[in-house]
């Protein structure tokens, strides 16, 4: 059995011409892995929410949660006359916490008379949809994480309804009501917080995308320019996040991703003697939230 590592992240495929062939891809499993690297790339967000960790081993990690009194210390300053001793200042610290490893793969074979008549096509498919299942699943663990640390902390708050405001014509519409209106709440409870956090991404289901732009002029360049205004520099649209809220946070700042084993692909011959060779490919990913406060969900969108 032969196995290929990849690094994070997984990295793109650099093949010369245009066009592979069935025996190029499973002749070196580092084919594959790279050929599903790029796919699983093409929509991959996760690591722009999250901060890369550092190296993971042992299959969990240990980390700590800030809480929101970790830019200021308990005690404020005081004022210090001459010669009089300073005031001594604490601070919180959260219990540490443990995130596990998971470990997400498939395989797939490759007959040899698939590889005589250079079958590309049902290789490719068996590529495709293997990078679009880790990509999915990996994005669905992440979703996930963030909706856990948002329910732990109360991170909820009430908005408007985006459906109603895509009905509404540009003239018609109030500004305390759809996008402008959530949008100008996230920068006033972020301000309030003085937790030094700026919100600059965004995480939504397609529904509140289309509701959006149409609530925001309709093209999507006024849905992006209306986003910018309010410092929010890239969405990231998936089925991964529930319909009906949105997430706004600070990128890269709400946590870390790493993986223990990096997208990693294993080759073997079927030892059944059905003239045909297996390609297993994997990944141990882990995520977690470090910084909860950074991340602020808006509800009722939907209605």
């Amino acid at each position: 059995m032969s196995v290929d590592n990849f690094q994070y992240p997984y990295g793109p495929l650099t093949v010369d011409g245009d066009t592979y062939t069935v025996d190029f891809l499973t002749k070196d499993p580092s084919r594959v892995t790279r050929a599903i690297a790029q796919l699983a790339l093409q929509k991959f967000f996760v690591d722009k929410v999250f901060a890369p960790s550092g190296t993971i081993t042992g299959g969990a990690v240990l980390y700590e949660q800030a809480t929101e009194n970790d830019l200021y210390p308990n005690r404020d300053v005081q004022k210090v006359e001459a010669g009089a001793e300073f005031p001594i200042v604490s601070f919180d610290r959260s219990a540490p916490r443990t995130a596990q490893v998971e470990k997400f793969g498939g395989k797939f074979a490759v007959t040899d008379e698939a590889r005589r008549r250079n079958e590309v096509g049902r290789v490719n498919r068996a590529i495709s949809q293997l990078a679009n299942t880790i990509q999915r699943k990996t994005q669905a663990v992440a979703v996930a994480v963030l909706d856990a640390a948002v329910a732990e902390h109360s991170r909820t708050a009430s908005g408007t309804s985006w459906l109603d405001a895509s009905a509404t014509i540009a003239a018609n519409q109030l500004s305390t009501v759809g996008p402008l209106a959530d949008l100008t709440s996230v920068e006033q409870s972020n301000a309030v917080q003085e937790l030094g956090y700026s919100y600059n991404f965004a995480i939504m289901n397609p529904q509140e995308w289309r509701n959006f732009r149409l609530a925001a002029g309709g093209q999507v360049s006024d849905a992006r320019a209306l986003l910018a205004d309010s410092g929010i520099s890239d969405v990231w649209i998936t089925n991964r996040k529930d319909a009906g809220s949105v997430y706004w946070l600070s990128q890269r700042q709400v946590g870390e991703l790493g993986y223990e084993v990096p997208l990693s692909t294993e080759t073997w011959r079927d030892s059944d003697g059905k003239q045909q060779d297996w390609y297993q490919s994997f990944v141990l990913p882990i995520c977690y939230v470090t910084d909860p406060y950074a991340i602020l969900e808006t509800t009722g969108h939907a209605a």
